[in-house]
């Protein structure tokens, strides 16, 4: 037989549960339990415990519904992503993969966040910090810069997270070295997409001629030898 004072507890899981969204923070279920934040971190451990709910990160105070879940896993990483994080870009190995320019598949979801952000992980998300001046570049070069085909795209709050096209995610990568770096041999760019490759290394200030192993010259109206006055110093 189960335990009354079990059996309430989890009744009252539930009620709680079916008024909260699908991601939520510390802070939103204090003020629905009207309780404490210390005995609002004992209920979620245990509703944690049970299966419930989910961590979102190891220190990141936000959960995802398990029970009553309503939205894809994706789909609750992309909010959590938003919640920390507005200006995120998915970037990098998550891009390449995901249009076909590499079979390597990526452990977790690379995303681009600005460096001046409180660093908090998250599971299953590699975050990548850049400088504002980076992002203004990107929203300078949107048309181009951004993927609009919603290739990406799978509903909710992930059709909401800015996603790179792959030539500026290639850009990107081999700009810094602060990440997954592809091997010529990982690649297979797109000759339709030589001159987006070419173009993104003029705005992102990256010598063409690095992309020769690549099989992508420095032919084109938009590549030069000399590096482009629009170059992003760091």
């Amino acid at each position: 037989m189960i335990d009354k004072a079990a059996k309430a507890k989890r009744t009252s899981a539930i009620q709680y549960l079916t008024q909260l969204p699908e991601v939520f923070d510390l802070g939103h279920f204090v003020l629905l339990a009207s309780t404490t934040p210390a005995s609002a971190k004992v209920m979620l451990s245990r509703w944690a415990a049970q299966g419930l709910i989910a961590h979102a990160g190891p220190h990141s105070g936000i959960y995802y519904k398990r029970l009553a879940q309503q939205s894809s896993i994706d789909d609750q990483r992309a909010s959590a992503i938003l919640t920390l994080y507005p200006a995120a870009m998915v970037s990098g190995p998550s891009v390449l993969h995901a249009h076909g320019w590499t079979t390597q598949i990526p452990r977790s979801l690379h995303v681009n966040v600005p460096a001046t952000s409180r660093c908090v992980q998250l599971f299953d998300v590699a975050l990548t910090r850049r400088p504002m001046k980076w992002f203004t570049r990107v929203h300078e070069q949107k048309a181009s810069a951004l993927d609009h085909e919603s290739t990406l795209a799978t509903g909710g709050a992930w059709d909401r997270l800015r996603k790179l096209t792959p030539a500026w995610a290639l850009v990107d990568l081999l700009a810094h070295a602060d990440g997954w770096q592809p091997d010529p041999d990982d690649l297979d760019i797109p000759e339709s997409a030589h001159d987006a490759v070419r173009h993104a290394a003029e705005c992102l200030g990256v010598d063409i001629r690095s992309f020769a192993d690549f099989g992508v010259d420095e032919n084109g109206a938009s590549a030069s030898k000399e590096r482009s006055s629009n170059e992003l110093i760091y």
